[in-house]
């Protein structure tokens, strides 16, 4: 992504990170939600990036509830980036 390799804070990124998150979807099945970006920044900090289009946003709810309690627990970040 052309905006994290201009970023002068950003010391690493990836799209290959493994991780999934857990959530309860609205059937109440349990399903997995993998980030689009894993981050790292020059002061070792860690974000997990999300790429949504605004008009799915109203949708994310629950997997963005699952990725910000899940960054938490693991003190990270985690960011949605709205297009378009």
């Amino acid at each position: 992504m052309e905006e994290l390799e201009k970023d002068s804070l950003v010391k690493k990124w990836t799209k290959n990170h493994g991780i999934v998150i857990p959530y309860w979807d609205e059937d109440g099945k349990l399903r997995g939600f993998k980030p689009d970006f894993l981050i790292e920044k020059d002061d070792g900090s860690k974000e997990l990036i999300e790429i949504k289009g605004k008009h799915l946003l109203p949708t994310f709810k629950r997997k963005n509830s699952a990725a910000q309690e899940w960054c938490k627990a693991r003190k990270m970040g985690f960011k949605v980036i709205s297009k378009y």
